[in-house]
């Protein structure tokens, strides 16, 4: 059965324990989940020494599941932005897309290019500066600025959209996310909006999968 409707069964007891999510998503609007009662567990946290307390049927296993590229695809439906939309159905992974084309690749070849261009991307997005993004990529400054600068002029109308929301946590204290759930921002705070703005519609997204 699905663990999220359904429960598992705790062995040294007999029964059945639920995974619980609070209804205040964590600071970025990812979805927040946490031990209230002995008849709750964190599905986050599953371990093997915690699953191997739960008692299965012959014929069920754990299973996880994974959106490729979540955050892009999220993005890319709130902000309308063609160069993501076009990027996101290509045979290619988007990720290593992003690495192809804002990067001379020759100066990584012992990379994955997958992880590079996650790297570049959710960074970039969120507001990251080229001297940590250097950091982050174990490149040179010149680099990092050149990987920043055509990232933001490939993919414009998705930064356009984060910087919105950013200056609407500076502006008056908070922003909605797509679902019109609100969140306050203290003004050295405000970049966040550009991350919650994603993560928010992102996680409800999952929790009504995880109904289906």
């Amino acid at each position: 059965p699905h663990m999220e409707n359904q429960g598992v069964i705790l062995d040294n007891e007999a029964y059945f324990v639920f995974p619980h999510y609070t209804s205040k998503f964590q600071e970025n609007g990812r979805l927040n989940s946490k031990v209230i009662s002995y008849r709750t567990f964190n599905p986050h946290a599953l371990t093997h020494e915690v699953k191997s307390n739960f008692v299965l049927a012959e014929d069920e296993i754990f299973a996880s599941f994974d959106f490729k590229a979540l955050e892009l695809y999220v993005l890319a439906y709130l902000s309308n932005d063609p160069n993501l939309n076009t990027m996101l159905y290509n045979t290619c992974h988007p990720y290593e897309q992003i690495a192809q084309y804002v990067l001379d690749l020759n100066n990584f070849q012992d990379r994955n290019y997958k992880d590079l261009g996650k790297k570049i991307f959710l960074q970039a997005i969120y507001g990251i500066s080229s001297v940590k993004l250097a950091e982050s990529l174990d490149c040179s400054i010149y680099e990092s600025q050149n990987a920043l600068r055509k990232t933001k002029k490939l993919f414009e109308k998705a930064f356009l959209y984060v910087e919105q929301q950013k200056a609407q946590a500076e502006n008056y204290g908070y922003c909605f996310d797509y679902f019109k759930r609100k969140k306050s921002f203290n003004a050295e705070d405000s970049y966040k909006a550009m991350n919650f703005c994603v993560h928010s519609p992102a996680a409800v997204f999952c929790f009504m999968k995880m109904n289906e």
